[in-house]
């Protein structure tokens, strides 16, 4: 008859004596166990050799030691308080282990799609498989944490049979053995689904942690690294480029009038194309180098080592001027392309990345589908612009804005027939800011609608201080830019500004550009006709500065078409 377990009296046992006994017996273990593992991982390639070598060559003292163990008089006479277990891992099928050592009652659990022995000396025949190197692992690393104390708790990723590698946790935790044997045979089975749905969730959350990585570092479109894993490992390698004196390129590119294709088609059709080209860029094959999706329609590629820049430029022309076909569309894109240089431009991966955008705007200011170069001078307008920009918040609030007005004359009888109303600014710093400048920079900036409401109201209200003859007669014209043709109460904002001063609309002439019209065809439409609904008369300005073509006109219900200068040079 089995007595209750004495707690004080196992608590009074020798400590040094059970420490002993344990450690020796665990250490012996994984020695031998180590040891016939690595044999049969690195030296026994043949499975019939294999077996045979289980059979009647090294299970022999792995077998003695066993032996020794569970027959020794301390294992006897500690029985009730002591579960020796030995494990060895053999093949692939489950999911779910459990581990106990004598060692005053610890138990430890982990994962591994592997299958667990447990050798309880219960007077039965013992069972054996063959085990790996893994298991021999697993059993070192379980034996230093609990003999050394390191942690309760580690992590490590488990090399199986099929060359997968599965995430395993290991915990330690107090159990007491007391019971214990019984636990284990009860228990088991009826937790076994629950100890699985822990195992799942712990290899589900190291996936959701992977995938956390991976989209941190990817752009989730195209599949290239984006623009701060670019950032990154720019940096690692410049560090290392500071030792070698190794040349770095950094190269930045973006598709000439993307936003026509999006706007017309459609982000689907978009993203087809960022694909294609993505694809396209991966078909370089370059030698150490690295190509990202720096955003929008902007892709990056840095190199470094020994690498002919004209050889690796006409490469990336060559991706761009191949027309990209997705049915039943056709199109003709092109690039406009900025490069800057380590250790001759900058130092850092910022800056470089900075110097290569800067380059890139400039090919677009200088007409697009081509290739600019940094130099210091881009970086001086770069550092002006945003000093503008700056400006630009609070120069309304100071009145540093204020119009002028050049007449339109007619050239037949010389009479003055209007005015064009144009926005000047005066900074008490900086002096003359040309419009040219700040005026992009407001729609860079989302400063261009509250400047444009000012530039129509402030335009009204002096043109109705004139006289009654000449404001009822002359015709005010004002121009609108391609985000404010966008906005839907552009018509509605406009309509109450001429009904605050009394203005007639047929007075008004909303002046919009070429490259607005082909960049927005279906927003600019529906603003014309919004316009044309409160009596505001429309122009097309800066006509053949863009396509120039008369096709499109013929949709466009306007009053004037302003030929540019330039078309006509071109035709004398």
């Amino acid at each position: 008859m089995k007595t209750d377990f004495d707690r004080k009296a196992y608590e009074a046992y020798s400590y040094e004596n059970n420490q002993v006994f344990i450690r020796r017996s665990l250490i012996l273990a994984s020695i031998l166990y180590l040891a016939f593992g690595c044999l049969d991982f690195i030296l026994f390639r043949s499975i019939f050799f294999r077996l045979a070598a289980i059979r009647y060559g090294l299970f022999l003292p792995f077998a003695l030691s066993l032996f020794w163990l569970l027959r020794s008089d301390f294992f006897k006479k500690r029985m009730n308080i002591v579960v020796s277990v030995i494990i060895l891992v053999a093949s692939v099928t489950t999911s779910f282990m459990q581990v106990t050592t004598g060692d005053l009652g610890h138990s430890v659990y982990f994962s591994g799609q592997l299958v667990i022995i447990l050798y309880l000396f219960t007077g039965s025949k013992l069972s054996f498989k063959w085990a790996f190197a893994t298991g021999a692992l697993i059993l070192v690393l379980y034996n230093l944490t609990i003999l050394m104390r390191i942690s309760d708790a580690f992590e490590l990723i488990l090399l199986i049979k099929d060359n997968t590698f599965l995430w395993a946790s290991f915990g330690l935790g107090a159990v007491t053995s007391y019971g214990l044997e019984r636990y284990l045979i009860k228990e088991y089975l009826s937790e076994m689904n629950a100890r699985n749905q822990l195992m799942d969730e712990i290899n589900q959350r190291k996936y959701s942690e992977e995938q956390l990585i991976y989209f941190a570092n990817h752009d989730e479109l195209t599949g290239l690294h984006n623009r701060r894993y670019f950032s990154e490992e720019l940096s690692v390698l410049i560090e290392r480029s500071h030792e070698k004196e190794d040349k770095i390129i950094v190269v930045l590119m973006d598709i000439d009038h993307f936003k026509i294709i999006n706007d017309s088609l459609g982000h689907e059709m978009g993203d087809k194309v960022l694909n294609i080209i993505t694809e396209r860029l991966r078909g370089l094959h370059l030698d150490h180098a690295l190509i990202a999706r720096m955003g929008g329609d902007e892709f990056g590629i840095f190199v470094y080592g020994d690498v002919d820049l004209g050889a690796l430029l006409d490469q990336i022309l060559c991706v761009f001027k191949e027309p990209v076909q997705i049915y039943p569309h056709h199109f003709h894109i092109s690039s406009s392309i900025g490069v800057s240089l380590f250790p001759d431009h900058r130092f850092s991966s910022e800056e470089l990345i900075r110097c290569a955008e800067t380059a890139m705007y400039r090919a677009k200011e200088n007409g697009k589908n081509r290739i600019e170069y940094f130099s210091e001078a881009f970086d001086i307008s770069v550092q002006k612009r945003g000093l503008v920009a700056r400006k630009l918040k609070n120069a309304l609030e100071n009145k540093d804005f204020y119009m002028v007005y050049q007449q339109k004359v007619d050239a037949e009888s010389e009479c003055i027939e209007g005015f064009e109303a144009l926005i000047r600014w005066e900074d008490p710093e900086e002096g003359f800011i040309p419009p040219d400048l700040f005026i992009k920079i407001a729609e860079e900036t989302g400063q261009i609608s509250t400047i444009g409401d000012w530039v129509i109201e402030t335009s009204c209200k002096e043109f109705m201080s004139l006289p009654h003859e000449a404001n009822t007669r002359l015709k005010l014209s004002v121009n609108l830019s391609t985000i404010e043709l966008q906005q839907p109460d552009i018509a509605e904002r406009v309509d109450h500004i001429l009904k605050k001063y009394g203005m007639c609309p047929a007075n008004l002439c909303l002046e919009i550009t070429e490259s607005s019209v082909i960049q927005s065809m279906d927003c600019v439409l529906e603003a014309i006709a919004r316009f044309k609904k409160i009596g505001v008369e429309v122009s097309i300005d800066d006509f053949g500065t863009g396509f120039s073509s008369l096709a499109y006109l013929s949709k466009l219900d306007v009053e004037e078409l302003k030929i540019d200068r330039s078309f006509i040079m071109k035709i004398g």
